[in-house]
């Protein structure tokens, strides 16, 4: 069974609303407060990317093998200065 999955790509800029006891601790950009709301605005999609994937849980026996290179040794390429 195939799944298609869609991807949004773009750019949105967001507001993030943190809560501190102190004007200290707020001023701190270290400093962890308590969460109140993030408000996303000005969501911009430069583009939509559809891809074609199999269902992995459909797929039981699979006889698929990674291999390497079917030489025992590979190819010097020129200019190496390694020592092999």
């Amino acid at each position: 069974m195939f799944k298609y999955i869609r991807r949004k790509f773009g750019e949105a800029s967001f507001t993030h609303t943190d809560s501190f006891d102190s004007a200290e601790k707020a001023a701190d950009p270290q400093a962890i407060g308590e969460f109140v709301e993030v408000v996303v605005n000005n969501i911009k999609i430069d583009f939509i990317k559809v891809n074609k994937e199999k269902d992995e849980r459909a797929v039981k026996n699979s006889s698929a093998k990674v291999q390497g290179s079917p030489r025992k040794e590979t190819q010097k390429v020129s200019g190496d200065k390694s020592t092999s």
